[in-house]
């Protein structure tokens, strides 16, 4: 698996990057450590996570995902193999509750997750720390100067954005340039072949629009795209309501067409879309078992020129 510099930070991250929501909640240790093990032998080395994965699980609370990557970590000698992502801002403050309660991104909030995170993985420094969902009721100067005392103690190395508006995005640029801090590297956020709805709500959860794909190409900001396959849809062909158009009936139609030229699964075709779309696509790849990963990884052998092929005009 290839490596690629990320955005304007100093890491080199691989290609697709191992989305570990489930781990230590709807995935147990041994399921967890064998798509980390199948990930690793395929040459990765990025690890994407949260402080709040998985509260909304059963049993879940929150912090179950680094505790596991922090158990496999330990075990298999990796740290310093891998670059680990992690995030601060849609943890609950008490159990039972959710976004509508989440920590934020006021300084103290930041401080004192970073600590919990730091602990739970079992390392002295996260590689990119992300604001994980917008929170308007801080003021960004606030966040990235919390952020900025993280990087100059050595706790954290990077950061990054997931779930922000293009007009926050921006303003955080000039804040962090204004002041010399470091800036956001790279963001998170939905991002699918078929697209929703003009107005579709995720609740947190924002996507990508042409406005914003066209800054983020302009401005060399990797996008680290999540909600890929949209839950199986691409198998299924049921469309969640937010994409369920005449338009995207008939793009899927041409996905499957394209997918089976290629010797493809249309998840696996969708997969490539997103990692070929711009050129500077790292896709989230999640999955529940060490086949279905494996399927995501083979599909790094898919060229833009034979996938734009088989797509024809689209």
């Amino acid at each position: 698996m290839k490596t690629k510099l990320l955005g304007n930070s100093d890491l080199h991250v691989s290609e697709l990057c191992l989305g570990c929501l489930d781990f230590g909640t709807r995935l147990d240790r041994d399921a967890s450590f064998k798509l980390l093990d199948t990930y690793y032998e395929a040459g990765g080395r990025f690890l994407d996570t949260a402080n709040n994965y998985a509260f909304w699980a059963p049993n879940g609370v929150g912090g179950e995902s680094e505790k596991m990557l922090g158990e496999w970590l330990r075990a298999r000698g990796r740290r310093h193999d891998m670059t680990i992502a992690t995030k601060v801002g849609a943890q609950p403050t008490h159990p039972g509750a959710g976004f509508e309660a989440a920590e934020g991104l006021a300084a103290h909030a930041i401080a004192r997750a970073a600590e919990a995170s730091l602990s739970r993985l079992g390392i002295d420094r996260i590689d990119l720390y992300y604001a994980h969902i917008q929170d308007d009721a801080v003021a960004q100067e606030e966040t990235l100067s919390a952020f900025e005392r993280l990087r100059e103690d050595g706790k954290i190395r990077a950061i990054a954005c997931s779930n922000h508006s293009l007009e926050r995005i921006i303003a955080a640029k000039g804040i962090s340039e204004r002041n010399g801090w470091s800036s956001y590297c790279c963001l998170q956020q939905r991002y699918s072949y078929l697209q929703p709805m003009a107005g579709a709500d995720f609740g947190p959860q924002k996507t990508i629009d042409s406005t914003l794909e066209t800054y983020l190409q302009t401005s060399d900001m990797p996008l680290i795209s999540y909600a890929t396959l949209l839950g199986g849809a691409y198998e299924t062909g049921v469309l969640p309501k937010a994409y369920d158009t005449v338009e995207n009936r008939a793009r899927l139609d041409r996905l499957r067409r394209a997918a089976q030229i290629l010797g493809l699964t249309p998840s696996q075709a969708a997969l490539a879309w997103a990692r070929l779309s711009s050129g500077n696509v790292i896709p989230l790849l999640a999955a529940s078992s060490a086949e279905r990963l494996k399927q995501g990884i083979a599909t790094l052998t898919v060229t833009a020129e034979s996938l734009s092929s088989a797509l024809g005009t689209d």
